[in-house]
């Protein structure tokens, strides 16, 4: 189930970004790093895609181990390291009778 959400989330992103690249030639500063969070309650990491030298400890995803961190620390700790969010994309995913709301944070990490 899990694997679903994540798997929309990815794609949704990805076609937003899509739509992005063509407004390079604006000047608009264009992200290359996602944080989707989901949840009904507490927002959790669902998946992240952040460059390397960027720590991402504070951004855990879903592991057999460990659960994943929430969400607003894990963006408050990109934005500590220079990281900018873009755009936020909200949706509202229907699960198992239940509705979550996730949300999708296109960032820019690195600098102009």
């Amino acid at each position: 189930m899990k694997k679903i959400v994540c798997a929309i989330l990815t794609v949704l992103a990805c076609s937003w970004i899509s739509g992005v690249s063509a407004d390079k030639g604006s000047g608009k500063q264009s992200p290359e790093s996602i944080v989707s969070c989901v949840g009904e309650f507490t927002f959790v990491v669902l998946y992240r895609s952040i460059p390397e030298p960027i720590n991402g400890e504070q951004c855990r995803t879903y592991d057999i181990i460990q659960p994943p961190d929430p969400c607003a620390p894990c963006i408050t700790s990109l934005e500590n390291q220079g990281c900018k969010v873009i755009d936020v994309v909200v949706t509202n995913i229907k699960a198992d009778d239940n509705f979550d709301v996730g949300a999708t944070y296109m960032m820019s990490c690195v600098k102009p």
